[in-house]
């Protein structure tokens, strides 16, 4: 994949009267993205889980658009015959009886610990909770196999186009509290990598494949422990993670890798082939932009951010803002100072 100018215009034009198919598009990016290309004339069909949710925003989105060609349908993404389901539905619905664009983005963060172990040696060890390795691998691995069948039906030329979204948990160490979800995700950058190479003989080859990577965006599956955590800390932003997946859908681009980190690191980084092999140095790249910017600004940041998400009251900002301050520097900088020595970025 040759390198994409990342700073060039491109047209929306060719998105217009398309059909987008995103899973996770009731909320958070998925949401963005199903408003975004709406809005530039696509016809968006969106599965979810959360059917109320759903249908509310497939209205409003419809109202603003005055385009009755949106829909949403009922899809847990872990479950084959759910996904089955929704391709038939997006393929009875859409106005050519044929998909443009897949967007694999349903995803979850971990529900359950993947690091406690019983009282004792003696306790009943019960099986863990793999929910989101169902979610964030599996439903890609569904919605890419699925995405291949019903390309089939797409005429000679068309753009045929798969998006997955994975993270900068794709190649990034991460506690074992989230080991799941870094798992899920170093395996969706797995997948891609052997998509990209050779996605298989009777799969069509016109197939495009591209990868999302953002960095930490405030979105609804981040935690309020996280967010209060990550207080201080500027995060990538949701815009920027929607114009990466316009950019590589309306350029043509095909195996790229575009990462979505911070404003003061550059907004968007494409991760050339290489580096997907020699991770340690590119993270060492992101670390050493991300680093220089973060000294001063913090406290300040720190305790904006917790009154943002806490929501509390005046009385109880000083105090919780101090404890905030405190884990953070205990839990995310220290790690950080110590990782960022060990790589020579220090």
């Amino acid at each position: 994949m040759a390198a994409l100018d990342l700073t060039a215009e491109f047209t929306t034009e060719n998105l217009n009267g398309s059909t987008i198919l995103i899973t996770g598009g009731a909320s958070g990016l998925g949401e963005a993205l199903f408003r975004r290309y709406a809005s530039c004339g696509a016809n968006v069909i969106i599965g979810d889980v959360n059917t109320a949710l759903g249908e509310s925003i497939v209205a409003d989105v419809r109202r603003a658009t005055n385009n009755p060609h949106h829909h949403f349908v009922h899809c847990d993404v872990s479950s084959w015959a759910s996904q089955r389901a929704m391709y038939d539905f997006a393929i009875a619905h859409s106005v050519t009886g044929t998909l443009n664009t897949v967007i694999a983005n349903a995803g979850i963060t971990d529900h359950a610990s993947v690091t406690a172990l019983p009282p004792t040696v003696s306790d009943i060890f019960e099986e863990p909770n793999l929910r989101t390795i169902d979610v964030n691998f599996k439903g890609v691995v569904f919605t890419v196999r699925l995405a291949q069948h019903h390309f089939r039906r797409s005429p000679a030329g068309a753009d045929m186009h798969v998006v997955l979204m994975g993270s900068m948990a794709s190649f990034l160490d991460g506690s074992g509290e989230m080991g799941m979800y870094g798992a899920s995700k170093h395996a969706v950058l797995g997948y891609f990598r052997s998509l990209r190479l050779a996605p298989g003989s009777q799969v069509p080859a016109a197939i495009r494949y591209n990868l999302i990577c953002p960095y930490f965006v405030d979105t609804p599956i981040t935690p309020v422990l996280a967010k209060l955590l990550l207080a201080g800390i500027e995060l990538a932003e949701k815009d920027d993670v929607v114009e990466s997946v316009l950019r590589v859908q309306c350029t043509d681009a095909r195996g790229a890798v575009l990462v979505v980190v911070p404003p003061s690191a550059g907004r968007v980084v494409q991760m050339e082939r290489l580096d997907t092999k020699e991770v340690e140095e590119f993270t060492n790249r992101i670390l050493k932009v991300m680093k220089a910017e973060k000294r001063v600004k913090v406290a300040v940041r720190a305790v904006a951010d917790v009154v943002k998400v806490a929501g509390l009251g005046s009385v109880l900002v000083g105090i919780l803002a101090g404890i905030v301050v405190g884990i953070w520097v205990w839990r995310v900088v220290r790690p950080m100072m110590v990782l960022s020595r060990m790589m020579g970025v220090a």
